[in-house]
């Protein structure tokens, strides 16, 4: 029984050391480097696939905050102090919650270039209101980051 659990370890061994020759001689064909490819763009796409549903799930809680307010008699477009935290304020302005107050405003003026109302007097309504709607939202976000860092810079 000695000899054949003997011959089993060297029988492993030996296929090991045939896959590494094997491997070392098809690693850099263009079958191996293709599926590569494969692997990388199919890892982009799962990655694009799960920003997307993120973005999806943030736009349907920022409706579901709409309809709350609204409900309640408030307007659903800006963003009160007890409505948002620092953490979703940060998000807002894709910035880090490590991020100072000079880095949370050259957030705020790079989103407001992208979504000021001025920008879209040529849109359709439905274009222009979230214009309209974002740009409350992220000055809201920064409003709030403000009175956020000055509160914590006059504690210290």
């Amino acid at each position: 029984m000695g000899k054949a659990k003997h011959l089993g370890k060297g029988a492993i061994l030996l296929g090991s050391i045939i896959a590494k020759v094997v491997w070392d001689q098809v690693k850099d064909t263009e079958f191996v480097k293709e599926k590569r490819e494969q692997i990388n763009e199919w890892a982009g796409l799962q990655q694009r696939k799960i920003q997307t549903k993120l973005q999806v799930l943030e736009d349907e809680f920022w409706e579901w905050i709409k309809q709350v307010e609204k409900e309640a008699g408030k307007n659903p477009n800006v963003l009160r102090d007890q409505d948002i935290t620092f953490s979703q304020a940060c998000r807002i302005l894709d910035i880090p919650t490590s991020a100072d107050l000079d880095v949370a405003k050259n957030a705020w003026k790079q989103k407001m270039k992208a979504c000021h109302p001025d920008l879209f007097s040529n849109a359709s309504d439905t274009e222009k209101q979230q214009a309209h709607q974002q740009a409350q939202k992220v000055n809201s976000a920064f409003q709030f980051l403000k009175k956020h860092y000055q509160k914590h810079s006059s504690s210290s």
